[in-house]
C-alpha cells in the first residue's frame, strides 16, 4: 500500500459514516442486505479483475476515492477507489468480519463523504449498495 495515494482521516469522518450505517436495517453482525438494493461482486471468480470492474457501474464505483473504516472511534484511510477494492485484503487484514467503506472526494472546502455510496467487504467478495 505504500505506493498508493492514501491519506489518514480523523475519527470524526469514521463517526459520520458509522452514524449513517447505524440508521440502516441490521441483522446481528452486518447490514441486512435483504432490505437494501445491492449487487454482490465475487472475489472467487477466475477473473477477479473483471468482477471488480463491475463495481465501476455502482454508486460507490463512481467515486474517485473511498474511505476505509475500521470502527467509529478510530481514524480512517482515504484512498483511490480502485486501490481499495483491489487491495481490500491488505487494508482489512487484521479486522475480522464484515467491513465497510464509502465514497469520498476532494472539493474546494475539503473532503466530502458520500455515505450512501457504500460497500461491505467480507469474503468471498463485496456487497455494494445500489
Amino acid at each position: 500500500m505504500a505506493d498508493h495515494d492514501c491519506r489518514r482521516l480523523e475519527s470524526s469522518y469514521s463517526q459520520v459514516f458509522h452514524e449513517y450505517l447505524e440508521s440502516l436495517p441490521w441483522i446481528p453482525s452486518k447490514v441486512d442486505w435483504s432490505r437494501i438494493p445491492h449487487k454482490f461482486v465475487s472475489l472467487e471468480s477466475d477473473d477477479t479483475a473483471a468482477e471488480l470492474r463491475l463495481i465501476d457501474e455502482t454508486p460507490i464505483g463512481r467515486n474517485p476515492y473511498v474511505m476505509v473504516t475500521f470502527n467509529a472511534d478510530d481514524m480512517a484511510i482515504m484512498c483511490r477507489a480502485e486501490d481499495a477494492f483491489r487491495d481490500a485484503d491488505s487494508l482489512y487484514m487484521r479486522a475480522p468480519g464484515p467491513r465497510y467503506m464509502c465514497g469520498a472526494k476532494f472539493e474546494s472546502d475539503g473532503i466530502v463523504l458520500s455515505v450512501e455510496d457504500f460497500a461491505e467487504y467480507d469474503l468471498p467478495g463485496f456487497t455494494v449498495r445500489l
